[in-house]
């Protein structure tokens, strides 16, 4: 566990690990960038990996993240993907700039990015949707103001010079928008 002096990004994913890493100065206990590497396993036998790295400096931050399928999951489906994130910090806090995702699925792929202006999102996505479905929900450009990308929203700020994992860091919900769908993500403390 790390206790910088004026706060901390926990970033937080669907898998079970926290990264922590100074929001502001730098001591010799807390890493400058931090690098994760997951491995998904189905019955003790590998399926994918993930390597995640976040690298916050002084009033930014960057975070890639990159995946594959892997072992005997292959022989089914071939896919991989990369995400990346970029933004600035505003007392302490990630306020997104730039968000790219990238992902290959066989024959089908999706390529989505967003630049942040101000406080609203503007997408591109590569290839343009067909026709959508009958139960699309047409996105407004009021769903696009006020949203975080889905990468900046897993960097949870929690400030003060105390414990860096408090239950409170948890109890939030984030507005995000993923370029596709705008969505509110609640999220809440489950245990240490």
């Amino acid at each position: 566990m790390t206790h910088g002096p004026s706060g901390h990004f926990i970033g937080l994913s669907l898998m079970p690990m926290v990264i922590m890493a100074s929001a502001e100065s730098r001591s010799a206990d807390v890493p400058a960038k931090l690098d994760a590497y997951y491995t998904a396993t189905l019955l003790g036998l590998p399926i994918g990996h993930i390597s995640w790295a976040i690298d916050p400096k002084e009033n930014r931050f960057s975070s890639v993240a990159t995946g594959s399928i892997a072992g005997f999951l292959r022989l089914f489906m071939d896919a991989q993907g990369s995400v990346a994130a970029e933004g600035r910090l505003s007392g302490g806090k990630p306020v997104p700039s730039k968000f790219q995702l990238k992902l290959l699925a066989g024959k089908w792929s999706d390529e989505v990015g967003i630049v942040f202006n101000g406080n609203r999102a503007q997408e591109s996505v590569l290839p343009p949707s067909a026709t959508p479905s009958a139960d699309y929900v047409p996105i407004k450009d009021s769903d696009r103001i006020g949203a975080s990308d889905p990468m900046t929203a897993l960097l949870v700020y929690v400030g003060g010079t105390g414990a860096t994992t408090v239950p409170q860091a948890c109890e939030r919900t984030v507005a995000i928008f993923d370029g596709h769908t705008r969505y509110n993500l609640r999220l809440a403390f489950e245990r240490f």
